[in-house]
């Protein structure tokens, strides 16, 4: 598994990237999700485990560029 600062580097650098949500907490998938390029995205496998609320202070971290699966 990767860590944050690593998954924060390869976004900067224009990858897209998709993890379990339950690797990491809302603020370092926040971290993750801001860092991402124009046309990049996040897939975050097993949302259900996190509540809507925080869900969706990710989302806004990174509007369009987010993906939940459920």
């Amino acid at each position: 598994m990767k860590s944050k600062h690593e998954l924060v580097e390869i976004a900067q650098a224009g990858a897209s990237i998709g993890f379990n949500i339950s690797e990491f907490d809302k603020y370092d998938i926040k971290s993750i999700a801001e860092a991402l390029q124009d046309g990049c995205t996040l897939e975050l496998r097993g949302s259900d485990s996190m509540d809507k609320y925080d869900l969706a202070e990710i989302a806004r971290s990174a509007p369009s560029k987010v993906k939940f699966i459920f």
